[in-house]
């Protein structure tokens, strides 16, 4: 399918230990979003275009593989890398419409992902990696307590649990607000 191709393509390009699945691929792989997808996202060290194969779209990130947290997976035509899914947590909260997938399917696969998270490593790869934004949507969508944080953070589509400014999220916060606020009779 389109994540053999995606890594095959780039494996070819940069080399095996250059590149990974990455995002809404990553979450495929390791078996929380049940259905294919059209678009494979791979992290790569240059930022390319995105092409078009008989298998499917594949997508370019341009990432640093090697501050990523990976681990081995064999795809049909080559081995190579896939984001673990601490990393891939982080990854779907920072970019929850990466791969063409809907806010509602990132917050879901983060959320089955997350019993096969260390906390910790999540929050130690959201410092390493300067993701506090995606950190504090993380809290979020899974329900952690809410974290010391930056204000103004845009919740990017997703919907998590309690009040998002409570996390320092903006944008759907009012709508939250005035959503779970009672109303008293007219």
């Amino acid at each position: 399918g389109a994540k053999a191709a995606a890594l095959g393509i780039a494996v070819v390009d940069y080399g095996r230990d250059r590149v990974a699945l990455m995002g809404p691929t990553a979450a495929r792989v390791l078996g929380v979003i049940p259905r294919a997808l059209a678009t494979a996202t791979v992290a790569v060290p240059r930022q390319r275009p995105a092409i078009t194969t008989t298998a499917g779209r594949v997508q370019f990130v341009k990432r640093e593989v090697a501050n990523l947290d990976t681990q081995r997976v064999t795809a049909d035509v080559t081995i190579g890398w896939v984001t673990t899914p601490e990393q891939t947590v982080l990854d779907l909260a920072d970019r929850p419409n990466l791969g063409g997938i809907t806010p509602a399917t990132a917050a879901e696969a983060v959320r089955t992902m997350t019993g096969r998270c260390d906390q910790q490593l999540v929050a130690r790869l959201a410092r390493t990696q300067r993701k506090a934004g995606a950190w504090q949507r993380y809290c979020w969508l899974v329900g952690l307590p809410a974290p010391t944080r930056r204000t103004h953070i845009p919740t990017r589509g997703l919907h998590g649990v309690g009040d998002p400014a409570d996390y320092g999220l903006d944008l759907a916060a009012k709508v939250w607000r005035k959503a779970h606020t009672p109303t008293g009779p007219s």
